[in-house]
């Protein structure tokens, strides 16, 4: 009996094969390389204990391999795991450790890198010539063990890397005629983090000189396959040693890529721009910068505004215009003071003192998302007087303006809701559909009307079938309620004593208005 336990033992023994890494001190040497494939090698963790703290990032990693790796001349490494083919191992965490087997220091820790479940670490500022410890752990004990890829390598900067190599971008006059292809393979952290992105990493470096307009739009883009996909730009006046940043953008108008607009630059001075990895967990690669001068429409500011024809309703007072390379002029909207690139407009007050200022979709159009302000006085000595957001068609705007001076000009501007939006075309009109009394609007076959007259707490309006919306205005033209699909009680006891103008927007587009009296 006790012959065959010993022969079981012996057999358990030698099946028992441990991976020859398994611990510390038999840590695999790594060579460092300039790229992946150059400094990898295939291991395995086959019947690896777990071994040493825990990681860090990840406390469930178990059943974890050594490698130990010699720091570079740079003081900088990149640690990185890939997937074998046909290895049931997919899913690796990566540990790295200063100091000597049984006093180690964790260093870095990274559970899912560029490689889907695989891992990497890009370390900097390390001492050359210390040796480092690398442990490689499963993410968990239902991952299957295999083989796997491993490198350790000092990627070679990007030409471009630092501030003092930055490279030239020739001014176009559009993205395209602007664009250069570019990359930021094995690009470093240079420079101070990013004011508007405080995990961006692994910078790049261009420069351009200010046109004579002092205008400038920088721009980001995708290159096709290329698995660089989400980038930060930062702009910066001054000398590289000594800069100012004086742009930043995270994400613009295309995707996760980001866009800059600069305007009263100083003509003729060198603007320095960076585009940083949005953080260490996107990949590097190639990817589109464009520095241009755009052309702004012809109506950018108040000086060229656009006259509106007033109409009797949307459809009769509507014009289609566009915001595409609008610079953001004048005073920020009091409604909205993320609202950015507008054009402008004017419109004369007709004969009833009222006005209604709306913009809407226009066909096939990106922008979907407007602001509206509306101003009395002339260009350059403007006071606002109304202001919307979202008050018309879905994001779009619309201010109704009630005793007004007939026959004097007001100022229109129309903005992008933020910075984010896309630009494109719109439409605006300028309408007066107003027919007031004091009771009752004619609508062609039958009139609706609005009781008691004056009212305390609640109003009756007589018809609502196709009422879409019902907007509740002071006699400055303030917007004061809007209530969606009303019914025809309406509770409006929070108002303050005076007049009223209930505007009710029909499904058909129709605005219809009736004045009413709080008592």
């Amino acid at each position: 009996m006790k012959k065959k336990l010993l022969f079981c033992l012996s057999l358990l023994a030698a099946t028992l094969v441990y991976a020859q890494n398994d611990d510390c001190s038999g840590a695999t040497s790594l060579t460092v390389g300039t790229d992946f494939t150059s400094g990898a090698i295939t291991s395995t963790n086959i019947s690896a204990t777990t071994d040493g703290s825990l990681p860090s990032c990840n406390a469930d990693a178990v059943e974890n391999v050594w490698f130990s790796v010699v720091v570079p001349a740079s003081g900088n490494l990149k640690i990185e795991t890939r997937e074998v083919s046909g290895s049931s191992f997919d899913d690796s965490v990566l540990t790295a450790y200063s100091g000597s087997c049984g006093s180690l220091t964790e260093i870095d820790c990274n559970d899912d890198g560029n490689n889907d479940l695989f891992s990497i670490l890009t370390l900097t500022g390390q001492t050359p010539g210390a040796t480092l410890y690398v442990s490689v752990w499963k993410y968990d004990s239902d991952t299957d063990n295999g083989e796997f890829q491993i490198s350790a390598y000092d990627p070679l900067p990007a030409t471009n890397d630092n501030c003092s190599q930055a490279t030239p971008l020739t001014v176009g006059t559009d993205f395209t005629s602007g664009a250069i292809t570019s990359a930021n393979y094995g690009a470093t952290t240079d420079g101070t983090v990013p004011s508007c992105s405080s995990d961006a990493s692994e910078n790049v470096w261009f420069s351009v000189v200010v046109p004579a307009s002092g205008n400038l739009k920088i721009e980001t883009r995708e290159v096709a396959g290329s698995s660089f996909d989400n980038s930060v730009l930062t702009a910066y006046s001054g000398s590289c040693g000594s800069l100012t940043e004086v742009g930043c953008n995270d994400d613009g108008n295309n995707g996760d890529f980001s866009t800059l607009i600069l305007t009263g630059q100083t003509p003729g001075a060198t603007l320095y721009v960076s585009v940083w990895k949005y953080d260490s967990d996107t990949d590097n690669g190639e990817f589109q910068i464009s520095a241009y001068e755009p052309v702004p429409p012809a109506n950018d500011n108040c000086s060229g505004a656009t006259p509106l024809t007033i109409g009797t309703d949307f459809t009769s007072g509507a014009v289609t215009s566009v915001n595409t390379e609008a610079m953001t002029d004048g005073t920020l909207p009091s409604c909205n003071s993320d609202a950015t690139e507008n054009v402008w407009f004017s419109v004369v007050v007709p004969q009833s003192g009222n006005i209604t200022i709306e913009t809407r979709e226009a066909a096939g159009s990106s922008f979907g998302d407007s602001s509206l302000s509306v101003y009395s006085g002339a260009c350059g000595s403007l006071t606002e007087i109304g202001c919307n957001d979202d008050g018309g068609d879905g994001f779009f705007s619309l201010i109704s303006l009630t005793g007004q001076t007939p026959g004097a000009t007001l100022y229109v501007s129309a903005w992008k809701y933020d910075s984010s939006e896309a630009s494109g075309e719109f439409q605006i009109s300028a309408y007066d559909s107003t027919a007031l009394s004091t009771q009752e609007v004619a609508d062609k076959t039958k009139k609706i009307s609005v009781a008691p007259n004056p009212f305390t707490d609640v109003v009756t309006i007589s018809d609502v079938a196709e009422v879409k919306s019902i907007s509740i205005i002071d006699t400055s033209g303030r917007l004061v309620k809007v209530i969606e699909k009303p019914s025809a009680s309406l509770y409006l006891g929070d108002l303050k004593q005076g007049v009223y103008f209930i505007s009710l927007k029909m499904n058909n587009g129709d605005t219809k208005t009736l004045k009413a009296i709080k008592k």
